[in-house]
């Protein structure tokens, strides 16, 4: 018996050091982005730009695999039954995990228990913009116009329902008081297709596809949704100005599987932060609308909460039905 005891203590010493090794060592191999969206995409784009840098940090091959489908469940499931150990990690539009749970009556994860959060990767705002045609140039110019139309309600287009920018619409007229009819279309670029046309007068569009008709005149842009103004627009005020604590934006992050040791999950923050800091992943975010991110995973895993809370908030006050 003392034997076997003496030997089992024996074991026990010699694991110790190879446990830890092991974290240390991390990476040792590929690892795996698992993107929610289809190749050349918002998320897929600022993951590859991640995934490169992270590729050249540790030495390592850092890929991009696209699992589409299910509104982004099947990637987070996906992740979801990874095997813990840091070489799996979901990249994703945050939504998949913060409004997806009041949507769907069947997620198949669990967003609080699978998951740990590790860091934001980049966030944008959508711009509250409107028709040349519209007698408005300021959102409480257009408060005032949308007011004069009741009780006919003006149409205002943004993509599926549930999504960020068709939030940000239903947030502005829980907070102005102003009802307006949704109409809602496959993809922001349809949106802005008819607003142009003034076949919509009013949507909400992304900086980058956007800018360009701002510059033309032939949109006009009334407020940004998120709290801050953009670089990339810094004459255009937030909505929050108009309409105080007023706050959407579109946000992109990265999670690990629930189980993933402390030590490999600080690896790959630490990772990510230093990419996220050079100027050339700044400058090429920033280019194309986006603001980095780089949150530590206690502070973006608060975030997230938070986030998830305001948009069940909205989501039960318009009645939207989970599918």
């Amino acid at each position: 018996m003392k034997s076997l005891r003496r030997a089992a203590m024996i074991g026990l010493l010699f694991a110790l050091p190879v446990t830890a090794s092991a974290q240390t060592a991390y990476p040792d191999r590929t690892i795996r982005f698992i993107v929610s969206a289809s190749a050349a995409g918002g998320t897929d784009i600022i993951a590859r730009l991640v995934a490169q840098q992270l590729n050249a940090l540790w030495n390592q091959p850092v890929i991009v695999e696209n699992r589409t489908g299910g509104g982004g469940n099947i990637s987070a499931q996906f992740v979801a039954r990874s095997q813990p150990d840091g070489y799996t990690l979901f990249v994703t539009f945050g939504g998949i995990l913060t409004i997806n749970p009041f949507l769907f009556k069947e997620l198949g994860f669990d967003p609080d228990k699978d998951f740990i959060p590790i860091t934001s990767l980049a966030s944008s705002a959508f711009v509250m913009s409107v028709n040349p045609s519209v007698p408005a140039k300021t959102v409480n110019e257009f408060i005032a116009y949308a007011k004069s139309k009741q009780p006919t309600k003006l149409n205002w287009a943004s993509t599926n329902k549930g999504s960020p920018d068709h939030l940000s619409g239903e947030l502005f007229s829980l907070m102005s008081g102003v009802p307006m009819n949704h109409i809602p279309y496959r993809g922001g670029a349809d949106a802005l297709l008819d607003i142009l046309g003034d076949r919509v007068p009013m949507g909400y569009i992304s900086i980058p596809a956007a800018l360009a008709h701002f510059r033309a005149g032939k949109l006009i842009p009334l407020g940004v949704t998120n709290n801050a103004r953009s670089p990339l627009l810094p004459e255009v005020p937030a909505i929050s100005e108009a309409l105080p604590d007023f706050n959407v934006q579109t946000w992109f992050g990265v999670w690990a599987p629930a189980g993933t040791p402390p030590a490999v999950v600080e690896k790959i923050y630490a990772g990510i932060k230093e990419v996220l800091q050079t100027e050339a992943v700044r400058q090429k975010l920033v280019a194309n609308g986006y603001t980095p991110g780089g949150a530590p995973s206690a502070e973006f895993g608060k975030f997230v909460k938070d986030e998830t809370g305001k948009y069940g908030k909205i989501i039960q006050s318009i009645g939207l039905e989970k599918n």
